[in-house]
């Protein structure tokens, strides 16, 4: 007779905790929209979402790297492969001074923006949209207007801002051209760039 009542209230309670979480769940996702679930319940437990708020200060803290798999931003962060290939890019770009805290953005809410490299502040505008996670920046006269449109990715402690490495490299190449540096570290940086197929290049950055 006891283990029967046992085993009842055992259902009991069973029953109890899973109306509870349906319930919590339910709320949850009450008004949420089924492309954004995971969204909703990464926030719910305190876990950022890729979601980036752009305007601000934004301080370089080392070089991005990311590996892409047909038309689809993989991330392949963490792994031996990226974590060897983001070591050799940034020993190469410190070499000619771009190291943490050297670079600066500052986007602005009026849609423009100033980036601060090699001790040179540059102007332009820029559009990000956030559903795509695209970054456009158009760049002014001393850079020739040269346009680059890459993607956003939040971290845990700020976010990345990645471009096709081909485009990326004609950036540095552009900059180093307009500040008098010798682009020989770029055409290095090239060749390991060369070795993987989708190679995506950018900066990792920290909001101020």
């Amino acid at each position: 007779m006891k283990r029967i009542i046992i085993s009842i209230a055992v259902a009991m309670m069973a029953a109890i905790s899973y109306n509870v979480q349906a319930q919590s769940l339910t709320d949850l996702l009450k008004g949420t929209k089924a492309g954004n679930v995971v969204d909703a319940v990464t926030t719910a437990v305190g876990v950022a979402t890729n979601t980036v708020s752009l305007p601000g200060t934004w301080i370089y803290k080392g070089a991005a790297v990311d590996l892409q798999s047909g038309n689809t931003l993989s991330s392949l962060a963490g792994t031996a492969v990226s974590s060897g290939v983001e070591t050799k890019i940034n020993n190469a770009f410190e070499k000619v001074g771009i190291k943490e805290g050297a670079v600066k953005f500052v986007f602005n809410d009026g849609m423009s923006f100033t980036c601060t490299i090699f001790g040179k502040t540059l102007n332009g505008t820029w559009k990000h949209n956030a559903e795509e996670n695209k970054l456009t920046l158009q760049f002014g006269q001393t850079m020739k207007y040269l346009s680059m449109t890459g993607y956003t990715k939040a971290t845990a402690t700020g976010m990345e801002v990645l471009f096709d490495a081909n485009r990326f490299l004609s950036f540095l190449k552009t900059v180093m051209s307009v500040v008098g540096k010798s682009s020989t570290t770029v055409s290095a940086i090239s060749g390991i760039s060369n070795s993987y197929d989708g190679m995506r290049l950018g900066y990792k950055l920290e909001k101020q």
